[in-house]
């Protein structure tokens, strides 16, 4: 699931690095999620893929904290408050690939 997911980001990142002219901005709002226990920090995960795409990572804002379903909360309590989060990263296409 995690990683259909990513590929279906990375192909959503692709296509968007081929139409945005040189130094357009892109924002992707994203949360980060825990699955089976590991939490999963999507919005640094899709900055990096984005960089392989020609795009600067400009910025990643903390919009807000989140929270996940009470299994999860209960099995990444030490971690919890600082890495569930929904982000906005803030890209700007370097040049097309």
């Amino acid at each position: 699931m995690i990683r259909g997911y990513f590929d279906d980001m990375e192909l959503m990142i692709r296509n968007i690095s081929k139409i945005l002219v040189k130094d357009a901005k892109c924002y992707i709002v994203v949360a980060n999620s825990g699955y089976k226990g590991i939490l999963v920090p999507t919005d640094l995960l899709l900055a990096d893929i984005a960089v392989r795409y020609g795009f600067n990572v400009c910025n990643i804002y903390h919009a807000r904290k989140i929270r996940s379903s009470s299994q999860q909360m209960h099995i990444l309590a030490n971690d919890y408050d600082n890495l569930m989060r929904e982000s906005v990263i803030e890209l700007q296409l370097n040049n097309n690939i």
